[in-house]
């Protein structure tokens, strides 16, 4: 419900409690202030948009038209204009929208949204279309995106300064030849590592280096964070196998962990979504059935020795951290410059974000708090630049490193 209000004061006809602050003269004193409601036809009247569906973002983190976050009422993220004026997150007044209600509607209970997710639609909601739908959708969106149609993706004539910053994420630099010297500066592949993992690794990463050697930076990390949640679905997968069939049941802890680092994943690539990563419809391509590819392969793995699948995780995620390292020390500067996505920072602040592990691994900064001990809440407060954004995700994937070596026996946490 909409509603506006009017002050009288005493002394000139001032129209505005600023104006009344800011004036020369002194003190006003309000005679009366007083509160009004618009009518049905004012709101539509100012209003920008219906929101009509209860969903928020589609199924790749961007605001939906017609719902909560529809980019006519303003840009949700300092990469993205406003649809209805134009301007940047910074600069965009916000603009009104509305919900036509069929009966009166009620304000629930504020602690029920302790258990809504702020990150995803919501806690209740529609369910996902069938898989037949979905991949038709799908497939439409990247047709339109080889002959080159994004509207459907954009939320509006971007700003100047959105340019600006697109334009530098795309002129990051990132050398695979200093990241393999990262690698072996920290000792590289342990020498008593079977074939079964060390070939299939490097052959990854030489496949890897040689697709996105000359294309954005941010391409690299869209196409490694899509596929680094597989690992913790397939091994989540293979536990709860086991205890399905009485061979082993004491996974439980092991599954909340594998659990919290899935989460931690999917907010990177949040953050790499929210940054354009996703944009060339070949990357989408090759990101999302290399992820398919890839949980089979780890779910076979698992199957071989549990102990190995872990191993090739621990050799991965080492893999992930000499990347972002080198990003950040190629591009300090630049990253220093540009802006912190909306998703980092909300993720950052939220409770219980970072994996409760402890332990150490050489070569690794163990950054997240011991098992019982409280996480540092607003931490993404502190959040000043995206390098900053670029160097808590490094210590994320530091902290996968100690989660997979505790899980293979490795360290007692």
């Amino acid at each position: 419900m909409a509603a506006s209000f009017d002050v009288a004061f005493k002394r000139s006809p001032i129209k505005t409690l600023h104006s009344a602050i800011t004036t020369p003269t002194g003190v006003v004193e309000a005679q009366s202030v007083g509160f009004s409601f618009y009518s049905a036809a004012e709101v539509r009247k100012i209003s920008v948009v219906q929101v009509h569906t209860a969903e928020q973002r589609d199924a790749h983190n961007r605001p939906l038209p017609g719902g909560l976050y529809d980019p006519a009422m303003g840009p949700t993220d300092q990469y993205e204009s406003c649809k209805t004026c134009g301007l940047d997150y910074t600069t965009c007044p916000g603009h009104l929208g509305h919900i036509e209600l069929a009966l009166p509607a009620y304000t629930p209970s504020p602690g029920f949204s302790n258990y809504v997710n702020a990150t995803s639609n919501s806690f209740f909601g529609p369910p996902p279309a069938g898989v037949i739908e979905l991949a038709v959708r799908q497939f439409g969106r990247n047709l339109r995106a080889i002959f080159g149609s994004y509207d459907d993706e954009q939320t509006g004539p971007l700003s100047p300064e959105v340019q600006a910053n697109r334009a530098t994420l795309r002129s990051l630099k990132l050398s695979s030849a200093n990241i393999l010297k990262r690698e072996k500066a920290r000792g590289g592949i342990p020498p008593d590592t079977p074939d079964l993992i060390r070939v299939p690794y490097v052959q990854l990463c030489r496949l890897i280096d040689g697709i996105f050697e000359d294309r954005p930076p941010i391409e690299r990390f869209f196409f490694l964070e899509t596929v680094a949640r597989m690992p913790y679905f397939s091994y989540v997968s293979m536990l709860h196998l086991y205890e399905t069939l009485g061979f082993w049941r004491r996974g439980a802890e092991t599954k909340r962990i594998h659990g919290d680092e899935e989460y931690n994943e999917w907010h990177h690539l949040l953050i790499m979504e929210a940054l354009g990563g996703d944009q060339s419809w070949d990357v989408r391509f090759l990101a999302q059935h290399s992820a398919v590819l890839y949980y089979w392969a780890l779910v076979a793995l698992f199957m071989i020795s549990p102990s190995l699948g872990y191993l090739f995780s621990v050799l991965l995620e080492g893999h992930a951290v000499d990347t972002y390292s080198e990003l950040v020390e190629a591009n300090e500067e630049a990253l220093e410059r540009l802006p912190v996505p909306v998703v980092a920072r909300e993720y950052y602040n939220s409770v219980g974000y970072y994996l409760s592990m402890g332990g150490k691994v050489a070569g690794f900064e163990r950054t997240a708090p011991l098992i019982g001990e409280e996480p540092v809440p607003g931490y993404g407060s502190s959040l000043s630049s995206l390098k900053d954004v670029f160097n808590a995700i490094r210590k994320d994937e530091s902290d996968h490193v100690i989660a997979m070596r505790a899980s293979r026996g490795e360290l007692e946490l």
